[in-house]
Formats: C-alpha cells, structure tokens, sequence
C-alpha cells in the first residue's frame, strides 16, 4: 500500500513542480505582437467598460485602449464588443501578426471555428495573421482594471502609446 501512495505523491510533485507556461511560450511562432482583450459588465442596464493592451511578442506593452460602449444583454456579448473593438483598431494602425488572447473560452473556441471556414472576413483576418486565443483570468488583470475603470467613469475611447 505504501507503494502507491509514494507513486501519487510522485506523480503530484511532477505536476505541481511543472513550470507554469507564460504567455510569451504560447504564442504562436509566427505571431510578432500578443493583444490581451477583456471587458467589464454588470447588467444590462449598465454601460460596459472595455480594455486592451498590445505587448511585443517580448512583454513590452507598446498601446492600449479603453471605453466605456452602451450596454449589452450578456457579458459574452461585451466580451465580443471588446475583442471587435481591439481588433478594428489594431486593423486601422496596420498591426500584423497580433495573437488576440482574451479569457472567455467559449467565444476564442467559436472563433477559430469560424476561422477555418472560407469566408470574406475571415480571409481578410488571414491576411493580417490575426489569430485567437484562451487566457485564464489571471492573465489579462491590466485589462480587466482599464475595461472596469472605462465603465465607471463613462470614459470615451481612448487609445495610449506607451514609451
């Protein structure tokens, strides 16, 4: 009996002593910029806060966004609102190769559904070398605090340059 539990426990030490991956090693190879996505929502009578912030493939965080937009039914639906903002803006400033990360899994998974079928849009998104990813919450806190601030204090869209 001794045994297996000196088994479990070895197995428990492997897990727990695996370096936990950063985003920097889940980035595709081809991706030169990573943009964290994440949004702020409360009901859907309130307006949304929405955050994001474009790092080199490094960690140096270059720009970022933030606005309060008008409400939504559903925190999905202000999570979409948040990621087509980053998106749109990224497109406008002629960023390429940029891993869009934010934390809502269901919607990075709808995404790159979409993105295997041969649609205008999509196609136009392969151009730029757009691609989606999962982050787990812990990830996108610097985000989280610009999409919570933007809903707050009614704040119009503002884009930041960082030195």
């Amino acid at each position: 009996m001794q045994f297996g539990k000196e088994k479990d426990g070895d197995q428990l030490r492997a897990i727990v002593s695996r370096p936990k991956p950063t985003i920097q090693t889940e980035l595709p190879q081809e991706a030169s910029y990573y943009c964290l996505v994440d949004e702020s929502w409360k009901s859907s009578r309130d307006l949304i806060g929405i955050g994001w912030s474009l790092y080199s493939k490094e960690g140096n965080r270059l720009l970022q966004g933030s606005s309060s937009l008008k409400t939504v039914n559903t925190v999905g639906e202000a999570e979409a609102a948040a990621l087509l903002s980053a998106v749109q803006q990224l497109r406008r400033l002629n960023y390429k190769q940029v891993a869009f990360m934010a934390d809502c899994k269901n919607m990075i998974e709808e995404l790159n559904q979409l993105r295997t079928e041969q649609t205008l849009k999509m196609n136009r998104i392969k151009e730029c070398a757009y691609t989606f990813h999962y982050v787990s919450r812990e990830s996108p806190s610097h985000v989280d605090a610009l999409a919570k601030q933007a809903r707050v204090t009614h704040k119009n869209y503002v884009i930041t340059w960082i030195f």
